[in-house]
């Protein structure tokens, strides 16, 4: 028998898929800047108990950055907003200079492991842009960053970014935000 499957943007016309993020600038908070930020009924939400072991989902945020000097940066995969649960992030990355809307891409994959309120996601990704090379999420496991997380609640899942210096010249913004589930269908 045949194993139907397909992808579905679960953002779709959604506040998080349809707008930009806030730029974050002059900051050194891990904050969020998705598409609706951490913001109810605008963030991208999983229901509670919507997660399912095996289910994949790939998160892709594409966006523009702008520097002067050669900041620190660090980019992540939040689960319950930059305020909860980092799934992957890249740890600091240093920025070339004098960047001016400059374009950077972060994709990564998820997979539920685990379910309830000791559920687990496993997240690995890359992050290309205006960096010395591409970067791994996460950027110091090379288990696949098994991550705990409570799937018995309604969790916002955020792009976070934080500058390692504050200057009103060093800007993220998050362009595009993409929320797909890779295994939907069944047999």
């Amino acid at each position: 028998m045949s194993n139907n499957t397909w992808t579905s943007l679960l953002n779709t016309n959604q506040f998080s898929q349809v707008n930009v993020g806030t730029a974050l600038a002059n900051s050194v908070a891990a904050t969020d800047v998705s598409p609706g930020a951490n913001t109810a009924g605008q963030a991208f939400t999983f229901p509670a108990s919507y997660l399912r072991v095996g289910q994949q989902y790939r998160v892709t945020a594409t966006g523009i950055i702008s520097n002067t000097g050669t900041p620190n940066l660090t980019l992540g995969i939040y689960y319950g907003g930059a305020a909860g649960t980092a799934l992957a992030t890249t740890g600091a990355l240093a920025t070339l200079t004098g960047l001016s809307n400059a374009l950077w891409k972060l994709s990564a994959e998820l997979r539920v492991d685990a379910e309830g309120t000791s559920g687990a996601i496993r997240t690995l990704g890359t992050c290309v842009g205006p960096f010395s090379g591409t970067v791994f999420l996460p950027a110091t496991s090379s288990s696949g960053n098994s991550v705990t997380v409570d799937t018995s609640a309604a969790k916002i899942l955020t792009v976070g970014a934080t500058f390692g210096t504050a200057s009103a010249s060093n800007s993220l913004q998050v362009i595009t935000y993409t929320i797909e589930r890779l295994n939907e269908g069944e047999s």
